[in-house]
């Protein structure tokens, strides 16, 4: 009698071929959105935060270990689709950066992920800024409660320079993944040509009555003061003074401030709890618009449709917070792929 040895699949292959369900994240973070797959990594966006998901043939692709979980999700960013940052940077880069509509030579893709690492140091950012705030009016408010009492202390906020320091880096690091967004559109656009270089660039190539040049002419003196502004902090210059909480001449009391003469950016002094919320603003209102110039310039023809870049109209919006979309010459009115 011939005994024939079964055929056993490894309890590996077991695993990894298993079907199943998984849940992301928790239920108080809302349901998930948008799915987006870019170059093997699966981008989860849920109504307030992001995770990333990654099958373990992703991580050991010929299939080693054996104790690996089937999947491993992490979260990379504590808020989703409701945020206006989320919405109005990565939701909407999403929106327009199909590979559909664009020459192979774009990695579209890749520009996707950039604006992820820009909503990243928006959101750090963003943290550092409402960390400011608040011991700006803790330190109010302790004032406020002294006043009038002999030999009451100043309000003061000892970190402010460490905070602020954080903030501008943050903001500089957001236009340098903008930059890198803006390489893969313009090749053409090294590593040494920053936002001033490609302003000229623009407007050679377009025209200086063509509205991306007009547009850049507008934000990029704005985005150079970010720049500049780091560069001072880290090494001392006296070109940007800050100041912190100061007594006037008549007893009234006077915010901290912020002021910069450097390289030919000027910034007259102001309350920096306003100017850092302009800047945080700023920095979002040019990105969101940077995003359609750049995809209406290299939108491509789909044989005798021609798509174009347009602002979707209120009520028509996937996402009331992500404004623009790609316009398709279909029906009476056209049809937006959002």
């Amino acid at each position: 009698m011939i005994h024939m040895e079964q055929n056993r699949e490894p309890e590996i292959e077991k695993r990894r071929n298993r079907g199943g369900t998984v849940d992301i994240g928790t239920k108080e973070e809302g349901a998930i959105v948008e799915t987006i797959n870019i170059n093997e990594r699966l981008i989860i966006v849920k109504e307030k935060s992001i995770y990333e998901f990654v099958l373990a043939d992703t991580l050991d692709p010929k299939r080693e270990r054996p104790n690996l979980p089937s999947s491993v999700h992490t979260k990379i960013l504590d808020r989703g689709s409701d945020d206006p940052v989320v919405a109005r940077i990565f939701l909407t880069a999403k929106a327009l950066f199909d590979t559909n509509y664009y020459p192979d030579s774009i990695n579209v893709r890749k520009a996707l992920l950039h604006t992820l690492e820009v909503v990243k140091e928006l959101r750090a950012m963003e943290k550092e800024i409402e960390g400011y705030n608040s011991e700006h009016d803790k330190a109010c408010n302790a004032y406020e409660e002294r006043k009038g009492v002999p030999a009451y202390m100043l309000p003061s906020i000892p970190d402010m320079l460490t905070r602020c320091k954080t903030i501008f880096q943050k903001a500089d690091h957001a236009c340098q993944y903008i930059m890198d967004v803006i390489r893969l559109f313009y090749p053409e656009m090294s590593e040494k040509n920053y936002y001033t270089d490609f302003e000229k660039f623009v407007t050679m190539k377009y025209g200086e009555n063509d509205h991306f040049s007009k547009f850049l002419q507008q934000v990029v003196p704005f985005i150079m003061e970010i720049r500049r502004a780091p560069n001072c902090f880290e090494h001392r210059k006296v070109e940007l003074i800050l100041t912190n909480f100061e007594i006037q001449d008549k007893g009234s009391l006077l915010m901290p401030t912020f002021e910069m003469n450097f390289d030919g950016s000027i910034i007259p002094r102001q309350d920096l709890h306003t100017y850092l919320s302009n800047v945080m603003k700023g920095l979002m209102n040019s990105f969101e618009n940077m995003l359609p110039f750049l995809a209406s310039k290299h939108i491509k023809p789909m044989g005798v449709i021609a798509p174009q870049i347009r602002e979707v109209p209120e009520e028509k919006r996937r996402r009331k917070m992500v404004r623009f979309g790609i316009w398709l010459p279909f029906a009476n009115e056209g049809f937006y792929a959002q």
